[in-house]
Order: structure tokens, then sequence, then C-alpha cells
């Protein structure tokens, strides 16, 4: 990603474990290079974290326009 290598579109992570958001550290880590510029900031805008496989379609026709 740093060198640019990488194409621009949809990054999907499902899961869940117990009552906490299952992605919460690697969101907050990802966020953080962004501010750092150790990653591009259109990352953020094309990652889904999500616990409900039916909003990933939706993320991706969303994403894709």
């Amino acid at each position: 990603m740093k060198l640019g290598v990488i194409e621009v579109s949809p990054v999907v992570f499902v899961g869940s474990s117990g009552g906490d958001f299952y992605w919460e550290g690697l969101k907050t880590q990802l966020t953080r290079m962004v501010r750092a510029g150790r990653t591009p900031g259109w990352l953020l805008d094309n990652i889904l974290m999500t616990s409900d496989p039916d909003e990933v379609p939706r993320f991706y026709k969303k994403t894709l326009r």
C-alpha cells in the first residue's frame, strides 16, 4: 500500500467476538497509519468492518460507483 502497488478497491472484514466490536483494534491501527502518512487516505473509505454479511453487497455497490 505504501508504495502504491495495491489497487483502490473495497476491502471487507466480517466477524465478531462476544459483545465487543471484533475489528476495533485494526480500525484504530489503520487510522493511525493514515494520519502518520504510512498508508493512503483512500484506504479508510474503502474498508468495511462488520458482523452483518448483508451489509457487504451495499458497501460494494457504494464503493465501486
